[in-house]
């Protein structure tokens, strides 16, 4: 027990990192709870990275943003001939993502200097993503949120019938993405205790970085409505399921709050137990979304949660505050997302979110 308590000191040391730089990401990748593919992923784009700097004799505390932008702009000679085409947007922007938070990293250790993956961001280095950022016009964004609200109203805020489960979990998921901002892989693993209705928060941390969304007020109703069924069905679900929730308090720390429609038709049996599958949240979304006429490949999560962090911008989060309510693990992401939707606003003479002018 105490060697792996004092493992990753010795080779967590600025010393170890300038030394022999790829051994020591691969034990720092480690420990950040990523999955093994992840890791795997991260650390050859770094033992890449580092193997260029050693091709220019350039120390890894001696590398700046303009190293970075060089080393984006060459060819992978590790790659057959066919595969040396340049690198994608996603790839340049996860590169200085990575960049980004190792130098976060050794300025904890002792190093001293500007972080060239910050100032890659603040440059534009990683900039030329293969999708543009889009959001919801306002047009849009009032047409969805009213479908949301006349369906709650439709069904009642106070769930009566057990049958309209779906409606409710559907109207939702909605809130959630658009009114909090989450991902399609957030909302299937999301659970009860993450939503403090009392605080408009959901709380989606995990140990490498913070996670509080805040919930706007629409979403905050069309969430209150469905927790109300989700209890309702955990209580009296012995007709659908055949099995009990459990006892109030089990319920309540463990609970997924997204579950599953096991009809196969839909609208029909349910599982307290069966998370939806990615798949089936992004298609519930996206045929709500061509209800409320967004069409194409705007009719994504994506878009609404490029708009959810636009209304925070709106209403003038700053951007540690984007970080934290979008459960991002760098600034970057926030300023490129700031960024974007200014120019959206720029573009657009009818002001496509309420853009103030000032």
């Amino acid at each position: 027990m105490s060697t792996s308590r004092t493992a990753p000191s010795l080779l967590d040391t600025l010393a170890v990192w300038l030394n022999t730089p790829v051994q020591a990401y691969e034990h720092w990748i480690r420990q950040q709870g990523l999955r093994g593919s992840s890791q795997r992923i991260y650390l050859a784009m770094f033992a890449r990275f580092c193997q260029w700097l050693d091709e220019q004799s350039v120390p890894l505390d001696r590398c700046s943003s303009a190293h970075l932008a060089a080393f984006l702009a060459a060819e992978n000679p590790n790659l057959p001939e066919r595969r040396r085409h340049p690198q994608t947007g996603r790839q340049r922007q996860q590169y200085v993502r990575l960049l980004e938070r190792v130098f976060a990293h050794l300025g904890t250790l002792g190093w001293v200097g500007s972080n060239p993956g910050r100032q890659a961001g603040v440059e534009g280095v990683g900039a030329g993503s293969d999708q543009p950022t889009r959001f919801l016009s306002a047009a849009e964004r009032e047409a969805v949120i009213e479908l949301v609200l006349s369906r709650l109203a439709a069904l009642g805020p106070a769930p009566v019938d057990l049958e309209d489960w779906v409606g409710y979990r559907d109207l939702a998921l909605i809130a959630a993405t658009l009114g909090a901002g989450l991902k399609p892989g957030q909302l299937s693993s999301l659970s009860l205790n993450c939503i403090d209705l009392e605080q408009s928060v959901i709380d989606h941390s995990v140990a490498a970085h913070s996670h509080r969304a805040v919930l706007l007020p629409f979403a905050r109703e069309a969430l209150a409505a469905w927790v109300v069924m989700l209890k309702r069905l955990s209580e009296e679900s012995v007709s659908i399921t055949g099995r009990a929730g459990g006892t109030p308090a089990q319920w309540r720390r463990s609970q997924l709050v997204f579950v599953a429609d096991r009809s196969g038709r839909g609208f029909g049996r349910f599982s307290l137990t069966q998370r939806m599958h990615v798949s089936s949240i992004f298609r519930r979304i996206q045929s709500f979304l061509e209800e409320a006429g967004v069409t194409g490949s705007r009719a994504s999560p994506q878009t609404l949660r490029n708009t959810y962090a636009a209304l925070l911008i709106e209403g003038g989060a700053s951007t540690m505050e984007l970080v934290t309510c979008l459960g991002l693990s760098t600034d970057m992401t926030a300023q490129r997302i700031r960024a974007s939707w200014a120019a959206a606003c720029s573009s657009r003479k009818g002001e496509p979110l309420g853009c103030s002018s000032d």
